[in-house]
C-alpha cells in the first residue's frame, strides 16, 4: 500500500497525526500566487497520507493538479473551490499513479461531467491495473489485520480494572483506520481522458499552464505543472517536503529531471506533500543526495558490497547533506535513511544490474542482523565525526548526546543530562575553540538492536594547531529510530596511536524482539550492578589484576593510562596492565561500585555501569574518588556478565 500500511509509521513520522475520520479537519489552504492555492490534507492517523492538491482559478474555469487520496478529501477541496468561484473545474491533472494523488477524481467527474482528466500516457497505463494491484494486499489483508489488532487492544483496555493511558489514542487510531479503509474501498477508479507524452500546454482563461514530463523519475510517467507567468512549480512526488520517497524510482533519470526542474524560474515550489517552498534549497539538497548515492552506489557495487552494506557506508558521507534536509531531527533522520537513502540505493543497484522496466518495484525487505545493526551504529558514529569537521568541540559532541546523557567530568563526578554535559565541556577552553576528528575502531550491539557501544581514537586540534591525541568510549541507545550517546567518556593520550585498524565487532548470536516489561529490565539492571560489586569484592581477595582477568572477556578493551597510545586488548593484558609490577595478590588498594547507576538493554545481554573508584587510603592532594564507566556483555540473560570495554 503506497504511503499507507506498507509504510506504517515511516512516512508519517515527520508529519502531524490526523484526527478521527468522523471529525477530520478541513484541508489547510495557502494562496501561493494570486488565484492559485495549495490544499494540504492531514494524514489518516498512522495508516495513510494524502497528497497536496493545487487549485488554479481563472476567468474561464479551474484546473486542479492532483485530486487527493480519498473522495472525502477531494470533496472538501471542491467545497473550498465553490466558495471561491462559480467557474467550473475544466481540468484535473494527475502527477503520477500513487493512490494518494488520484483517488478523488470521481468527485470532479460527478460534479463536472465535461471535466478533462489528464495524465501522462504511462501513468494512465499504470492506473489501469498495476497501481490497483499494488495496493490490493493492503486493502484485502494488511489494513483489516491492523484494524483487528487495534480492536483487540481496545477490548483488552476496556476490560482492564485500570484502563491504559493510551486507550483514547487507540480509539482515535481505530476511527482513522476504519475511515481510511472505507474511503479507499469506495473509490470509483477514474481513468484519464487526455494523455500526453512530453508536454501539454493548457490555456485556462487568462492563464498559461504547462504540464511537463522530464523522463522517468519517481514513476514512469511523472507530470509536473509550471505556471511561467506566476513562477509557480508543482512537482508531484519528484520532491516531498521534508523527505522525498524514493520507492520504485529511476535513479539516473530522476537526477536529470531535477536538473530540469532547477532550471525553471520559480518563486514557489509545491511538493507532493508538505508546506510549499519559497526557494530551491530542498530541491537542490535532495538532488545532491541522489548524485552522491549514484556515485557511492557504483563504488560500493564495484567493491562487492550488497545494497544494505552500501546504505550503511553511504550514511557517513551523507551526514552533512542529511542535516541540510532534516535539521538533524531524529525522526526525520530515520525517514531520510529508510525512505530516501535505502530505497534509492536499492534502485541504484537494480539499475546497475540492467535497464529498469516500468513495473512497480516492491518495497525493499530487510531482516536486520547483528552485523547490519552494528554497521548502522558505526555509520552513525562516523556521520557525527564527519559533521564535527565543520564546528567546534562542544556542538560536535553535544549533537550526538541523548538528552539524558551521562558523562564523567574532572570536577563534578558525573554530568547527568545533555545541558549539564555541555556546561561541563564549556569549562575547558580547548572545547570552546578547538576542533575534533575521530574514528571508531570497534562497535558492538545488544540482541534487541537498541543498545550498542563504540570506541576509538580522536584528535583535538587547538586554535594554534597543536594536536592532542584522545581515546573515547561511547555507549549508545537507539530511540525514535536514531542512535544517540547515553554514556560518554574520553581521555587524553601522550601519543597518537600507530594504527587505527578496525577491530571485529562484538555481536550477539542473533537479534531478538525488544521488551518494554519494566520488571524484566529491572532484573537485568540488578544483576548487572551486582556483577560490578562482585568484581570489586573479588579484587579485595585476589588482587586487582586477577579480578580484571576473571571478569573480562577475551576480546575486552581498556582505555589504559595516558602513556598508552592505544586501547589495551584482551582480559589477560588488561589484568597485567592495571595491576602493575608488585601489585598484591590477596588484596586491593581500591574498591568500586556502580553507585551512580546503570543502563541495560531489554535483551539483558549488554549494559553499562557508572560509578566511582575509591582508594582505601586517600592521599593528600589526590581525588577521594574517580569516576568510571564500564560496558558489559553476557551471552544470554542467564549467563555471567563480563566487561567488554572500559
Amino acid at each position: 500500500m503506497r504511503k499507507s500500511l506498507s509504510l506504517l509509521l515511516l512516512t508519517c513520522i515527520a508529519m502531524p497525526m490526523a484526527s478521527a475520520g468522523a471529525s477530520r479537519p478541513a484541508p489547510k489552504k495557502v494562496e501561493i500566487a494570486p488565484g492559485v492555492y495549495v490544499f494540504m490534507t492531514a494524514p489518516y492517523g498512522a495508516v495513510g497520507l494524502d497528497g497536496n492538491s493545487i487549485v488554479v482559478t481563472s476567468n474561464d474555469g479551474v484546473l486542479v493538479f492532483d485530486s487527493n487520496g480519498t473522495p472525502a478529501a477531494a470533496a472538501a477541496v471542491l467545497a473550498e473551490i465553490r466558495a471561491m468561484t462559480q467557474q467550473p473545474v475544466r481540468y484535473v491533472v494527475h502527477s503520477h499513479w500513487h493512490w494518494d494523488h488520484w483517488y478523488g477524481a470521481q468527485v470532479y467527474t460527478k460534479a463536472f461531467p465535461g471535466v478533462k482528466i489528464v495524465a501522462h500516457e504511462k501513468t494512465k497505463a499504470m492506473m489501469a491495473g498495476p497501481a490497483i494491484a499494488f495496493n490490493k494486499p493492503g486493502l484485502d489483508s494488511q489494513l483489516p489485520d491492523y484494524i483487528r489488532s487495534i480492536e483487540k487492544r481496545i477490548s483488552a483496555g476496556e476490560a482492564a480494572s485500570t484502563p491504559p493511558a493510551d486507550l483514547p489514542a487507540l480509539r482515535e487510531a481505530l476511527a482513522d483506520a476504519r475511515f481510511f479503509l472505507d474511503q479507499k474501498t469506495s473509490v470509483t477508479h477514474t481513468a484519464p481522458s487526455v494523455t500526453f507524452k512530453d508536454r501539454l500546454d493548457i490555456t485556462l482563461g487568462d492563464r498559461q499552464v504547462q504540464i511537463l514530463n522530464f523522463g522517468r523519475a519517481v514513476t514512469p510517467g511523472d507530470a509536473v505543472m509550471y505556471l511561467p507567468k506566476e513562477r509557480v512549480l508543482a512537482t508531484g512526488d519528484l520532491i516531498v517536503n521534508p523527505i522525498t520517497f524514493a520507492l520504485s524510482s529511476y535513479p539516473t533519470e530522476w537526477v536529470q529531471a531535477l536538473d530540469k526542474l532547477d532550471a525553471l524560474p520559480a518563486d514557489v515550489i509545491v511538493t507532493g506533500h508538505g508546506e510549499p517552498l519559497r526557494d530551491k534549497q530542498l530541491l537542490q539538497a535532495t538532488r545532491d543526495v541522489f548524485r552522491e548515492l549514484l556515485t557511492l552506489g557504483k563504488t560500493s557495487h564495484a567493491k562487492g558490497l550488497d545494497a544494505d552494506q552500501a546504505v550503511a557506508a553511504a550514511m557517513t558521507t551523507l551526514q552533512p547533506l542529511m542535516v541540510r534536509i532534516t535539521g538533524d531531527v531524529p525522526a526525520r533522520n530515520n525517514a531520510f535513511r529508510s525512505q530516501l537513502v535505502d530505497w534509492y540505493m536499492h534502485r541504484v543497484y537494480e539499475e546497475l544490474a540492467g535497464p529498469l522496466s516500468d513495473e512497480i518495484a516492491p518495497i525493499p525487505q530487510h531482516t536486520p542482523t547483528p552485523q547490519s545493526t552494528v554497521d548502522e551504529l558505526l555509520a552513525a558514529d562516523r556521520a557525527f565525526a564527519a559533521a564535527a569537521a565543520k564546528t567546534t568541540v562542544v556542538p560536535a559532541l553535544s549533537a550526538m548526546f541523548a538528552d539524558d546523557v551521562v558523562m564523567p567530568t574532572p570536577t563534578a563526578g558525573f554530568a547527568r543530562s545533555k545541558d549539564k554535559a555541555i556546561e561541563a565541556l564549556n569549562t575547558n577552553p580547548d572545547n570552546l575553540q578547538g576542533r575534533l576528528e575521530w574514528t571508531p575502531v570497534r562497535g558492538g550491539v545488544s540482541a534487541d538492536g537498541l543498545h550498542g557501544f563504540t570506541f576509538g581514537y580522536m584528535t583535538l586540534t587547538r586554535p594554534d594547531n597543536t594536536r592532542i591525541p584522545v581515546k573515547y568510549l561511547s555507549y549508545w541507545v537507539k530511540r525514535g529510530g536514531a542512535w544517540r550517546v547515553a554514556v560518554y567518556k574520553r581521555a587524553r593520550a601522550e601519543q597518537s596511536p600507530p594504527t587505527r585498524d578496525v577491530l571485529a565487532p562484538s555481536l550477539p548470536a542473533q537479534l531478538v524482539p525488544p521488551t518494554t516489561d519494566a520488571a524484566v529490565i529491572a532484573r537485568h539492571k540488578e544483576s548487572l550492578e551486582a556483577a560490578e560489586k562482585a568484581f570489586s569484592d573479588l579484587a579485595q581477595k585476589v588482587g586487582v589484576g586477577a579480578a580484571f582477568v576473571a571478569n573480562g572477556r577475551p576480546d575486552a578493551a581498556n582505555m589504559g593510562a595516558p602513556t598508552e597510545p592505544m586501547f589495551t586488548l584482551g582480559n589477560d593484558k588488561i589484568g597485567a596492565a592495571v595491576a602493575g609490577p608488585g601489585s598484591p595478590t590477596d588484596s586491593a588498594a581500591i574498591a568500586w561500585a556502580a553507585d551512580e547507576g546503570s543502563i541495560v538493554a531489554s535483551s539483558g545481554d549488554l549494559g553499562v555501569t557508572f560509578g566511582f573508584i575509591r582508594p582505601h587510603k586517600p592521599q593528600a592532594g589526590r581525588p577521594a574518588a574517580n569516576p568510571f564507566i564500564t560496558v558489559w556483555r553476557r551471552d544470554g540473560p542467564n549467563a555471567p556478565w563480563r566487561y567488554i570495554a572500559e
